[in-house]
């Protein structure tokens, strides 16, 4: 069982990969190297209510909340797989391994397109390691309800069948 955790999360981390970069492009591209950088905190909730005071509901509002829906569930799973694979059972250990993905994630983006190995130049933005943060947190705290609930069900069943 622990080989075929393990082997998801490999696939987990080529699919996160190909996800973040968009595929490497080789030949490099031909756009020149822009460093884009959002440092404001929760700026996304600013960007929801612009798009939502200027348009309502529209497709650039929706698009804006799943972009962070989707930054949020992306390290998701690594909060289920940080204390599986690798025993980290305690809260800063966890959120400390989603923080230093999240910010490899930033720092991998920022080198390729400095080197014109990606499609489109990507930006390193602050809200995106406080949505993935975000959501490999939730990610330990279902295991964690997962982890209770595993022995309350055997100790049932051990009760039903004595």
């Amino acid at each position: 069982m622990h080989r075929i955790i393990f082997y998801s999360f490999l696939f987990y981390i080529i699919n996160v990969l190909q996800l973040v970069t968009g595929g490497i492009v080789v030949p490099r591209s031909d756009q020149p190297f822009q460093l884009l950088l959002q440092s404001v905190p929760f700026h996304f909730l600013s960007d929801w209510y612009q798009n939502y005071k200027n348009n309502g509901f529209d497709w650039f509002f929706w698009n804006s909340v799943k972009l962070s829906f989707f930054n949020v569930l992306l390290l998701f799973p690594m909060g289920i797989y940080l204390p599986v694979i690798f025993k980290m059972g305690s809260w800063k250990r966890v959120i400390t391994g989603v923080f230093l993905t999240s910010f490899f994630i930033e720092l991998l983006q920022l080198t390729l397109g400095f080197f014109k190995l990606l499609e489109m130049s990507r930006s390193i933005d602050v809200d995106d390691l406080i949505l993935n943060t975000i959501g490999g947190m939730l990610g330990f705290v279902c295991y964690r309800i997962g982890r209770m609930m595993v022995p309350l069900k055997n100790r049932k069943e051990k009760r039903l069948s004595s």
